[in-house]
């Protein structure tokens, strides 16, 4: 027995493209389609009656977790690991965050993908650990490693998440954080 997507059982209503008539043998009451070797032009094959179940195609969850998809540029290659949060407006501009992921370091751009998102708003923030301690350096004027957020945020004052705020629905989200040097 096969099992095609619906997708495949639509263009099996249509079988004309395998060389055989447009006719389906029989639909069962489930929604099996029922087809002979007949049907697809060629009396010698052997297939008798095969059976194709339709299979249910996965809605989207209404209300429910999404994807987002955050790219990291200006990342430089082995020069350390580089940490990605999404952070409510709670932990914004924190340490961590509501969803964290360390990726290895890549010449230019690093993407790294959240599974499972809670919708909601959400600010991305990104830093590229250079001297390998596990967390962002921080000296009195501003990080000393290279960091930023995602959205328009103003490097020299305290962001705001307004400005880094990322819309996170019931499907794929996209963003970008731009890391910039360290002071």
């Amino acid at each position: 027995m096969k099992t095609l997507p619906l997708i495949a059982l639509v263009a099996l209503a249509g079988v004309s493209a395998c060389g055989g008539d447009d006719d389906i043998d029989e639909i069962e009451d489930d929604g099996t389609i029922v087809e002979t070797a007949e049907d697809f032009g060629d009396e010698d094959m052997a297939y008798g009656e095969e059976e194709i179940e339709p299979v249910a195609l996965e809605e989207p969850a209404l209300g429910g977790e999404s994807m987002v998809t955050v790219t990291v540029s200006g990342v430089e290659a082995d020069a350390g690991e580089v940490f990605v949060a999404l952070q409510t407006e709670q932990n914004f501009a924190q340490t961590g965050g509501e969803y964290t992921q360390v990726a290895e370091p890549q010449a230019g751009i690093v993407t790294v993908m959240f599974e499972d998102v809670e919708p909601g708003s959400y600010a991305v923030a990104a830093f590229q650990d250079t001297d390998g301690d596990g967390g962002l350096s921080l000296e009195e004027m501003g990080p000393t490693e290279p960091w930023g957020f995602s959205g328009n945020v103003d490097r020299t004052a305290m962001p705001e998440f307004s400005d880094a705020a990322i819309e996170v629905g019931d499907m794929t989200t996209e963003a970008t954080v731009n890391l910039l040097g360290g002071l």
